[in-house]
């Protein structure tokens, strides 16, 4: 179920009781987006919104991807219509 799914689940400080902002826990759980899970990584210093901005990215170029699969295996009608207006006698003027 979790093999075309991504949830991302995060906190908005690092320590509670002293409101910091390093060391944020951002998990990962499933499958989606192709990203190579089961795995635990440690960036220190590191802005939490590379990986917001990587995620938008790759989420973004993969429903482009989808739309342009979309397009492409919706275009034999305008084909036809083109291929209609081709085949139909030529009037000179």
């Amino acid at each position: 179920m979790l093999d075309n799914t991504l949830i991302l689940w995060t906190n908005e400080l690092g320590k509670g009781n002293s409101h910091t902002l390093d060391n944020i826990p951002f998990v990962l759980v499933g499958n989606g987006l192709d990203f190579r899970m089961g795995r635990s990584l440690r960036y220190p210093n590191v802005p939490h919104n590379r990986l917001l901005l990587a995620l938008a990215l790759f989420t973004a170029t993969v429903l482009w991807l989808h739309w342009r699969l979309l397009l492409h295996h919706a275009s034999p009608v305008p084909q036809a219509a083109a291929q209609r207006q081709t085949d139909s006698p030529k009037i000179l003027h």
